[in-house]
């Protein structure tokens, strides 16, 4: 929370940050619902062939191929979105947990190293 020159609250700051954040969801809500549609609503480790039919589980996610927290710029563009089943998402096998596996198949590009843009 932003404050003014006095340590209070400033209520106009607050207001912007607020109504861009709005902005932000709305168009990743948007960008979501585009995902799932281009994506047939079905595991994307499942149809590029990376895994075997019997291991896709649980309803599915819209997944971020780079992190929010390594790049603001992409979080809501559809290209940044992959829909992926609850376990190649975040099972013990997924995504979130083989991070070699993914970056290697693209469906994580995360590079340490890399630098969040503003």
């Amino acid at each position: 929370m932003q404050r003014s020159s006095f340590g209070r609250r400033n209520p106009r700051s607050m207001r912007q940050v607020s109504a861009k954040m709005e902005a932000l969801l709305e168009e990743l809500e948007t960008a979501r619902t585009e995902a799932k549609k281009r994506d047939k609503n079905r595991c994307q480790a499942l149809a590029r062939g990376l895994v075997k039919p019997y291991t896709c589980s649980g309803p599915i996610h819209v997944h971020h191929i780079v992190p929010r927290s390594r790049s603001r710029s992409v979080y809501a563009e559809l290209s940044n979105l992959v829909c992926l089943c609850e376990a190649h998402h975040l099972g013990p096998d997924g995504v979130h947990q083989q991070p070699a596996w993914a970056e290697s198949v693209g469906l994580l590009d995360y590079a340490p190293g890399d630098v969040v843009d503003d």
